[in-house]
C-alpha cells in the first residue's frame, strides 16, 4: 500500500515538472508587445472637460483613469464606462486643493491617494473625486516620487530621507510611519548633488504582488530587481540581459533646488556645476501581472530616440525573457499603473495620453 502511494506521488511530481516546463517553454516561444488601448486628448475626445495641458502623473483601475495635470494642478478623471471626463482640484492649500502633485495611487478600497509635497500632505478622494481626508507627510520625507498601495491598504513611498540614505518608506492604512529601508545606490564618477538630482528625475519603480511582496527597481538600473517580504530583503532577481552603459553625458551649469530638482528652472539657484555620469537603462514601469509574471519596461535613450524594451520574469524568477518593443521620439514620459497598464504621455504637439496593455503572440 505504501509502495503504491509513493508511486502515485512520484507520478504527480513528474507530471507537474512536465507541465511547468511546457508553460515556461511557451513563454519563450512568445514575443511580448504593448497594445494601444485608449488615446486621450482634448482634441481626440472633443470634450471641453478634458483640459490636458501638461499631463504627467497617472493612476488607474478597471473603471477610471486619473490624470494629474501639473500646469494647472488639476486631476482629470476619465470614466471608461461612459467615456466622460471630470476635473477635480485646483491650486491652493484648502481641502482638495494642491500646490504640488508628485505621485498618485488607487488603494484596494478604490480611493485615490495624491502626494502633495509642497502642502506636506497625502490627500484622499473617493472614486468620484470627492475629497475625504488628508494626512501629514513627515518632515524627514524629501522629494516623494512614487506611492503604491498594498493588499491590506498599507502604503510604500519612494522618497529621499533627510538624514538617512534610505528611500523606501512604509506607512500603515492611516499613514502612520512604520519604517524605512533600501539604501540609495551611488554613482562612482559623480558627486552627491548629481545623485540627488538624478534620483529626483529617475527614482526607480515599485510594485506589489497578490501576497504582499514588494518589488523595487532603482533608477540606476543594473539588471537587478529587489524583492522584499515584510520589509526584509527576500531575494534579488538577476537579468540575463547584459546592460552596458549607453553613453556618457553631462549637465553644464544647470541649477538644482534643494526643494525639488524637477523645478530647477523656476526656483532660486543654489548650486551650479558640470557633472559626469554613465547612464544605464532606466525602468519605465514595473508591473506584476495577474498570473504572477513580473514585467519591467525599460527605456534606453539614444540621441533623440527612446528605445523601449520589456523584461519578463516568471513568478519564481527562474525564467527570464527580453525583447525590444518600439522606438519613440522625444519629448514624452512613461508612467505605469499598479493595474497592469502603462501610459505614454506625449508632449510634442497636442498633449496626449496613450494607455497600453501588455500582450503576447507566438513567434512565427
Amino acid at each position: 500500500m505504501l509502495v503504491l502511494y509513493y508511486k502515485k506521488l512520484m507520478f504527480f511530481v513528474i507530471f507537474m515538472i512536465f507541465i511547468s516546463s511546457n508553460v515556461f517553454s511557451l513563454q519563450n516561444d512568445k514575443n511580448y508587445y504593448l497594445s494601444l488601448n485608449i488615446s486621450l486628448s482634448a482634441e481626440l475626445n472633443n470634450n471641453s472637460e478634458c483640459t490636458l495641458i501638461h499631463p504627467r502623473i497617472i493612476a488607474s483601475n478597471e473603471n477610471k483613469i486619473f490624470i494629474a495635470d501639473l500646469a494647472v494642478l488639476e486631476i482629470n478623471i476619465y470614466n471608461r464606462l461612459d467615456k466622460s471626463f471630470k476635473t477635480i482640484g485646483r491650486i491652493g492649500s484648502g481641502p482638495g486643493e494642491f500646490r504640488d502633485i508628485t505621485s498618485m495611487t488607487i488603494n484596494h478600497k478604490n480611493k485615490l491617494v495624491v502626494v502633495d509635497y509642497l502642502n506636506k500632505r497625502f490627500s484622499v478622494f473617493n472614486s468620484d473625486g470627492i475629497f475625504l481626508k488628508s494626512y501629514i507627510i513627515p518632515n524627514f520625507i524629501k522629494w516623494p516620487r512614487r506611492i503604491i498601495s498594498t493588499i491590506n491598504n498599507n502604503y510604500y513611498l519612494i522618497a529621499k530621507h533627510r538624514t538617512k540614505n534610505l528611500i523606501i518608506h512604509h506607512f500603515n492604512s492611516e499613514f502612520k510611519y512604520i519604517r524605512s529601508f533600501f539604501e540609495l545606490p551611488i554613482i562612482k564618477e559623480s558627486n552627491i548633488k548629481f545623485e540627488e538630482a538624478f534620483f529626483g528625475v529617475y527614482p526607480g519603480n515599485i510594485s506589489v504582488d497578490s501576497i504582499g511582496q514588494l518589488y523595487y527597481i532603482p533608477g540606476f538600473y543594473n539588471g537587478k530587481i529587489y524583492v522584499y517580504k515584510n520589509d526584509e530583503l527576500e531575494k534579488i532577481l538577476l537579468s540575463k540581459q547584459k546592460y552596458k552603459n549607453s553613453y556618457e553625458y553631462k549637465f553644464v551649469k544647470r541649477s538644482y533646488s534643494d526643494l525639488d530638482p524637477l523645478k530647477y528652472h523656476i526656483m532660486r539657484t543654489n548650486y551650479e556645476g558640470t557633472y559626469f555620469a554613465r547612464r544605464n537603462y532606466i525602468s519605465g514601469g514595473l508591473n506584476i501581472l495577474k498570473d504572477g509574471t513580473i514585467a519591467n519596461l525599460l527605456i534606453n535613450c539614444v540621441g533623440r530616440k527612446n528605445k523601449f524594451s520589456i523584461e519578463m520574469y516568471s513568478a519564481d524568477g527562474s525564467t527570464h525573457k527580453y525583447n525590444v518593443l518600439m522606438e519613440k521620439d522625444l519629448p514624452f514620459t512613461i508612467w505605469s499603473s499598479s493595474s497592469g497598464r502603462w501610459y505614454l504621455i506625449n508632449w510634442k504637439d497636442i498633449p496626449e495620453v496613450q494607455e497600453f496593455i501588455l500582450k503576447s503572440k507566438f513567434k512565427k
